[in-house]
């Protein structure tokens, strides 16, 4: 379950004459939090800063509101047009600069944490020792349709299927308590309908049961919205049973997510850890 937000160059008409990158986005990224970013353009990894226009060229209307994506730009350093082309092309893609790092009390915060988290439990399964068959899937484009999942769907056919996500968490300042799907440092996150899957009830409910018995925090999703890979796996070939067990991250979509340790921990299947720092 692999996922990095990227930005992609559209067409040549947007390298302007000043050597500035339009682009595109590939998935959903927030505009209130893009500009200022640091990214890393194309195959060479060039440094590049996303800007948009400064405040004091803004008409009164537009200050206070996020510019949409389309008139923000990369700006790598270049003097010209030709500077630019030189250095990168139209569909090179660009992802938000490495930024992890440990803060507070047992969180971290990095760029893709949805799905680098998955990313990592998956390994962490591979090196384990299983007393069932099973497949590892690091599945891509599941912003842009679930693609990589409805391909393996239709290769392995499993009977069931487990997504290992992230999602996002709504324990924020100002947040009606209606609209908060799950909170950070309450353990793993257990769906049982979003936007693209319903799960069969018996599979959640032992699941719970499951962590209760072994005390392992876990919190029920409290909002149906947003969806994952699971909605392919439910839908394609002659169907499956699905869950998805996620990790509860603030400000997802972002570049820069926030995310407790010991959650992670919850999801891995660990009783409670020590929060680290």
């Amino acid at each position: 379950i692999r996922r990095q937000r990227q930005m992609c160059i559209r067409d040549s008409t947007h390298i302007s004459e000043e050597g500035f990158a339009y682009f595109g986005t590939i998935g959903g990224i927030d505009p209130r939090v893009t500009a200022g970013k640091r990214v890393l353009l194309g195959d060479k990894r060039l440094p590049g800063v996303i800007a948009a226009k400064a405040i004091h060229m803004q008409k009164p209307e537009e200050r206070g509101v996020p510019a949409p994506i389309e008139e923000m730009f990369i700006d790598i350093g270049a003097l010209s047009e030709e500077n630019t082309k030189s250095l990168v092309s139209v569909g090179d893609c660009a992802v938000f600069a490495p930024n992890f790092e440990t803060f507070g009390d047992g969180f971290i915060k990095s760029k893709a944490i949805d799905d680098r988290f998955g990313c990592a439990l998956l390994v962490r399964l591979l090196q384990s020792d299983l007393e069932y068959d099973a497949y590892f899937a690091f599945c891509t484009a599941e912003e842009v349709g679930c693609r990589g999942a409805m391909t393996v769907a239709q290769a392995v056919g499993a009977d069931t299927d487990v997504v290992l996500e992230a999602t996002t968490a709504g324990d924020i300042p100002g947040a009606p308590k209606s609209r908060v799907a799950c909170r950070v440092g309450g353990g793993a996150v257990v769906s049982f309908m979003d936007g693209g899957t319903i799960y069969p009830r018996g599979l959640v409910d032992a699941v719970m049961r499951l962590a209760e018995e072994k005390g392992i925090r876990a919190q029920l999703k409290e909002l149906v919205a947003g969806g994952n890979d699971a909605s392919a796996y439910q839908r394609a070939a002659a169907g499956a049973r699905v869950l998805a067990l996620s990790a509860p991250v603030r400000y997802i979509h972002s570049a820069c997510s926030v995310a407790k340790y010991d959650d992670l921990e919850q999801v891995f299947a660990r009783k409670p850890v020590r929060d680290r720092r």
